[in-house]
């Protein structure tokens, strides 16, 4: 609970964001050039690998906003909890909890489906470049 409340999650997560940058750096400095050397795409299918790492950058750029949101509102809600905690409130202790718990239902679902969306879009990419 206290390091939610320091911000320990949203250092993770912030932590991440350099990632979607990366992505982006990679395909247009190393792969998108290489692929115009060494595979026979035509320019519908390198158009169609040039969305593909769009996506992808914008997949991983939504997980890490969403991640840092969450984690603030989740350091938020710990120091609520610990608050309540110190001033002997456990029933609202326990009800904050409980609160924030359904919630941040939601927004658990959706970092939980984010790493397929991932899968399926490193699948597409082998698939359209032809490299196993």
């Amino acid at each position: 609970m206290y390091a939610l409340e320091g911000g320990a999650a949203w250092a993770k997560a912030s932590a991440a964001r350099g990632h979607c940058g990366k992505i982006g750096n990679i395909y247009d400095q190393y792969l998108n050039p290489w692929f115009k050397r060494v595979t026979k795409l035509d320019d519908m299918e390198r158009k169609a690998l040039e969305q593909l790492f769009i996506e992808l950058r914008n997949t991983d750029n939504a997980m890490v906003s969403l991640s840092e949101q969450s984690s603030m509102w989740l350091a938020e809600s710990a120091r609520q909890v610990l608050d309540h905690v110190g001033n002997s409130e456990i029933d609202e202790a326990n009800n904050t909890i409980a609160r924030t718990r359904k919630q941040i239902l939601p927004v658990r679902r959706s970092l939980s489906h984010t790493p397929a969306s991932l899968h399926k879009l490193e699948a597409d990419f082998i698939d359209m470049s032809g490299v196993a």
